[in-house]
């Protein structure tokens, strides 16, 4: 085009399908057009524009602007840019079809009138031929355009293209724009679109076919820059994996130059965004799944069960309850959904795939499990299988009750320079937004790594914050409790220290740093078991057990000689202060006080069983429900008190005939206190009975059945 020989005006046309790269030749022609001083390029989009008329005029708008920067000369005192304004005034509302000279006439005739019309055009020619200029237009993305603006465009390239000295290219699919010019033509006009272009271009160039291995490399050129730029984390062995898996995704169905750009645009935006906080492999790939195979991506999301296993992390296929077959065969028609969409390549790619990234799959696919223990691993290195991790990877974000990694690394350089009031600082701020308990696990997974000194700061720093953790857990009881979680990472602190260091941190959490509630349980996780004597994994000695239980026992006193034990909230507290108050200090001298604090007021009897009233759990909210005083209940009370003053002090409240209530005579309690004192009558009355049955039978006649 800039080289051309012959001066008359020309169409040129790249065709090909949207998306295949027909903008980028665009681009690459307009570069080696700025070796030709006389070229003058004019870019013209049609889509800034409202409707046809309007794309008339701004189109020799746009002509006029350029070209009277690089033609200077005025032909009859008026200046190109003013003639071409003019002329594109006089055109709009001339028809796409049939359009000749007569008719721009007629179009134009209440102005000036033929002779004038075509004096003006050979007036816009004389200039553009007398510069030596030589004009090229490009027209992109002609087959986005609405039917009726389609119509438009083709119409100005029909007028205009017969300037000397002006080459139009074009770019746009020739089917669709084919079918937009019949669909534009007014009903009582037909026409064929096909032969209508081929009236217009006069160099159709069919863009060949993309190599898809260039194409893909461009692609991951594309996307290495976006990872370089966000210095993304990106190990070798999953750099390996990744492409292992895009490569069958990318070929399993022909792709274009544009999908290649959208996919790492997408994985560049959502690197941004999740860098340092998901697997950067993980988040790769689903990332191609989103923008090639979204109802693949859309499903997984709405399956989470299957990929990621249920809240407590238990595999799909293997839920330790209810019928396999039944969970079988709903996995198979949720697979069914997730694939419905695919053929067959696609299928084995995008299978593939989903069992690299998440392996419970595999359990349907394959037949091969993985268990729970997993987890662990995959929430080390942020995985996608991980349900922790899973919501990140669908939400671009860290959710309110998680806990952005970063945040660990920050705790973890406060904790190096033992800034425990830091420390204190985020453990507060993710308790004021409900997620202490994923801080803890995510603390739990790190404590190995951490040297003596960081694990030592940590345990000072949980112990400082005892007072924001809970010991309710739920119907699985305190062990999923905030409080329980807390005492553990302690205990795995502890653990980190050499022998002779762990019983002086542990005085010192116990003694003075934890609130008291919290102080009982650091001191009952690290206490040894059975199991940990068994496998000599105890953190202290027998004696430095001994000597803890003491120090907690002191303590006990001294808060009961402040406030009685007996009235402090909520009850958990209460039973578990009662009941270690009994188990580290002298029974005696437990069951003289609260004999005394029962002689002075029958009311703190009730204060005094209340808090050992076993709960059930409701199944369908998870919410606590009042469950029978059973005798494991009066036992544990009957360790700290008296249960004959007990009684006596509930039958002064509630009268004698306590002693006769029967669990199977239904009655109603003004309270949850006279409830559980009629109970307690009823259970040492058992009691009783199991005693004198025992005492007549010998210890090889059985008992009478507890209830």
């Amino acid at each position: 085009m800039g080289a051309r020989v012959d001066r008359s005006g020309l169409v040129v046309a790249l065709y090909g399908p949207w998306g295949e790269g027909k903008t980028s030749v665009l681009h690459m022609v307009r570069e080696d057009l700025r070796q030709f001083s006389d070229v003058v390029v004019v870019d013209f989009n049609p889509w800034l524009f409202k409707d046809a008329d309007h794309l008339v005029i701004m189109f020799f708008e746009t002509l006029a602007q350029v070209l009277g920067k690089s033609i200077q000369l005025r032909t009859g005192g008026e200046s190109i840019g003013s003639l071409l304004r003019r002329y594109g005034r006089l055109l709009k509302g001339v028809p796409v079809v049939g359009s000749a000279a007569g008719e721009v006439a007629q179009a134009a005739g209440e102005e000036l009138g033929e002779a004038t019309l075509d004096q003006l055009r050979g007036r816009v020619q004389e200039g553009i031929s007398s510069s030596g200029k030589r004009i090229v237009v490009f027209i992109d993305d002609i087959d986005r355009l609405e039917g009726s603006e389609v119509r438009a465009v083709m119409r100005l390239v029909k007028l205009t293209a017969g300037f000397d000295n002006t080459t139009y290219v074009l770019a746009f699919d020739p089917r669709v724009v084919s079918a937009a010019l019949v669909s534009a033509v007014d009903g009582s006009e037909s026409i064929d679109g096909q032969r209508y272009l081929e009236k217009i271009v006069q160099v159709p160039l069919a863009l060949p076919a993309a190599d898809p291995s260039i194409l893909l490399s461009l692609m991951l050129e594309h996307l290495n820059a976006s990872i370089l730029e966000i210095d993304a984390e990106f190990p070798d062995a999953d750099q390996q994996a990744f492409l292992r898996y895009l490569r069958p995704l990318y070929e399993a169905r022909p792709r274009t130059v544009r999908e290649g750009k959208r996919y790492a645009n997408a994985a560049g935006f959502a690197l941004s965004l999740l860098a340092g906080e998901a697997n950067t492999g993980d988040l790769l790939l689903l990332e191609a799944l989103r923008t090639w195979y979204p109802d693949v991506h859309s499903s997984i999301y709405r399956f989470r069960e299957l990929f990621v296993g249920d809240e407590l992390g238990r595999p799909p296929l293997d839920r330790g309850t209810g019928n396999r077959s039944t969970a079988l065969e709903a996995a198979k028609l949720q697979w069914a959904v997730v694939t419905r969409t695919l053929d067959d390549l696609e299928t084995k790619a995008v299978t593939q795939l989903l069992e690299h990234l998440f392996p419970f799959v595999q359990a349907l696919t394959r037949n091969t499990t993985h268990g729970s223990e997993w987890i662990s691993e995959w929430d080390k290195t942020q995985r996608a299988a991980s349900k922790n991790y899973f919501d990140r990877y669908f939400q671009y974000s860290i959710p309110r009750s998680d806990v952005a990694d970063r945040t660990l690394r920050s705790i973890e350089a406060l904790l190096s320079a033992e800034d425990i009031n830091g420390v204190k600082a985020e453990v507060r701020r993710h308790a004021e937004t409900g997620a202490s308990q994923r801080l803890l696990e995510k603390l739990s997974l790190n404590v190995a790594a951490l040297p003596g000194n960081s694990a030592a700061s940590l345990a000072r720093a949980l112990a400082e914050s005892g007072d924001l953790f809970s010991d309710e857990g739920g119907f699985l009881g305190g062990w999923l409790s905030t409080g329980a979680t807390a005492a553990r990472v302690v205990r795995a602190c502890v653990a980190r220290l050499g022998t002779e260091a762990r019983a002086a941190l542990l005085r010192e959490l116990v003694e003075s740093r934890a609130p008291l509630r919290f102080a009982i349980s650091i001191y009952e996780w690290a206490r040894s078991t059975e199991t940990q004597r068994s496998k000599e994994t105890c953190l202290l000695t027998d004696l430095e057990e001994e000597t803890l239980r003491s120090i907690l026992g002191s303590r006990l006193q001294s808060e009961h000689e402040r406030e009685a034990l007996f009235c402090r909230q909520p009850l958990a507290d209460r039973r578990k202060s009662l009941d270690w108050w009994g188990r580290s200090t002298s029974t005696q001298n437990v069951r003289t006080s609260l004999s005394s604090a029962v002689s002075e007021d029958a009311n703190n009897a009730v204060s005094i069983i209340l808090p050992f009233q076993s709960h059930g759990w409701i199944m369908e909210t998870g919410l606590p429900t009042p469950d029978q005083f059973s005798h494991h209940d009066y036992d544990a009370v009957a360790r700290i008190a008296d249960p004959i003053e007990i009684l006596a002090a509930v039958k002064r409240l509630y009268g004698d005939a306590i002693e006769s209530f029967d669990l199977d005579s239904p009655r109603t309690f003004a309270s949850e206190g006279e409830r559980v004192a009629h109970h307690f009558a009823y259970q040492h009355g058992r009691a009783l009975q199991r005693a004198a049955h025992a005492e007549s039978q010998g210890p090889d006649d059985g008992e009478l059945e507890n209830e």
